[in-house]
């Protein structure tokens, strides 16, 4: 049986993964070139420290779990990279809509507003636009290694 963190990680990478176009990948090496829809890297769950003690209910543990997710796009002139980061972070709201609480793992999944990184040239190809979202994923348990 998996622990908890890794039942949270493959529920968030099988919803992710369901976006049609891009390539979705859990804790990937960032690629050197990537697709024309864009690409997808879902960071490891970061567990941190409890945030709460449930009060009335002995060992339980409120956790707000961090996790990033980059989106990159390569394809194109900058606008064009521009429109399919914009594509990809509303593709990514609207699927993790679809599922908040992961199939009742997490009490409240929170997007951050995506974060730009610079655009990174590549030698002999085109440059790399990115955005990373955060998610903050809530939950309570009683064992943080389980």
């Amino acid at each position: 049986m998996a622990t908890l963190k890794r039942r949270i990680e493959q529920a968030l990478t099988a919803l992710i993964g369901a976006i049609p176009g891009p390539t979705v990948k859990f804790d990937a090496e960032l690629p050197s070139e990537c697709p024309v829809s864009g690409f997808v890297r879902i960071g490891p769950l970061d567990f941190g420290d409890p945030v709460d003690v449930i009060l009335g209910q002995p060992n339980q543990n409120e956790y707000e779990a961090m996790v990033e997710i980059d989106l990159l796009a390569q394809k194109g002139a900058k606008t064009a990279r521009a429109a399919t980061l914009d594509d990809l972070v509303l593709a990514l709201g609207a699927k993790l809509k679809t599922d908040p609480t992961l199939g009742g793992l997490v009490d409240l999944m929170q997007p951050s507003a995506p974060q730009s990184h610079s655009d990174e040239a590549v030698v002999g190809s085109d440059a790399v636009s990115g955005q990373v979202v955060t998610l903050t994923l809530s939950f309570v348990t009683s064992d943080p290694l389980a």
